[in-house]
């Protein structure tokens, strides 16, 4: 019997230092952020615009000091380093997150996204493009075929794809909302419809499916380069929780 109490106390400790070593349930930090926050706090501009989004986003509203904290951070390049990890070492994260103020998420904030295509030589080169020959006539509702082609290259760059989904929030956030439904609005739902149709002309014969049947093979394809695909992190992770079931399954045959 007391040979079982021994088997059990070093259980008991093995259990305490293998899954309690997070007992004052703090947030769990990649060693990326951690990296990049550790960097930009000995960097003197960058820390000074980090304190501000620190104080800013902690309401989780998406209010425009958050916004504009976002935006002023991430034209630091340190700032971006950090902003582009997982951000789980920000005390911001969740408002940052919600309201697409991060780089890696696949619905951005529209100014974020203009931001990230302007501080890529590619992108940015062809986003200026479209907008110098293109701004003052997608305003008025119109997207022409050649700005059609003009946004799309933006579009197939690895920093101008989120364009084609980028958000604004809710909260006096004009200048977004310009970009969004005024500058790139109209182009980007043509393109998104570009689906192409049959000429008239064409006679279909007897032994043809039906229009219909024909009409719903035409299906949109996506490019592939569109799809958002999210970084991964090292993440410091607790063991699985079976472990834990197998050291209760060997206590309870000691008293068996």
């Amino acid at each position: 019997m007391l040979y079982n109490w021994y088997i059990l106390l070093l259980l008991f400790f093995f259990i305490s230092s293998t899954y309690g070593g997070n007992e004052d349930s703090s947030p769990i930090h990649s060693e990326e952020c951690i990296t990049a926050n550790n960097n930009c706090e000995n960097n003197t501009e960058c820390i000074h615009r980090l304190a501000v989004l620190q104080s800013a986003c902690t309401t989780n509203t998406c209010q425009p000091q958050c916004r504009l904290a976002a935006l002023n951070l991430y034209q630091n390049k340190l700032g971006r380093l950090l902003l582009r990890t997982d951000a789980s070492c920000l005390p911001g994260k969740d408002e940052l997150e919600k309201c697409g103020f991060l780089p890696n998420l696949e619905e951005k904030h529209c100014s974020l996204q203009k931001l990230v295509c302007e501080t890529d030589m590619r992108c940015n080169a062809k986003w200026e493009l479209f907008v110098s020959e293109c701004e003052t006539e997608s305003t008025t509702g119109n997207c022409s075929p050649k700005c059609q082609q003009l946004l799309n290259g933006t579009l197939t760059t690895k920093a101008g794809e989120g364009f084609s989904l980028c958000t604004c929030t809710d909260k006096e956030d004009q200048l977004c909302e310009h970009l969004r439904d005024d500058i790139i609005g109209k182009c980007i739902s043509m393109i998104a419809g570009g689906i192409q149709h049959y000429k008239p002309d064409i006679t279909l014969s007897p032994t043809l499916p039906p229009p219909t049947t024909i009409i719903s093979t035409n299906k949109v394809t996506v490019d592939s380069k569109f799809q958002k695909t999210t970084p991964k992190f090292k993440i410091y992770n607790r063991p699985g929780c079976s472990n834990v079931t197998l050291l209760l399954a060997i206590i309870a045959n000691l008293f068996i």
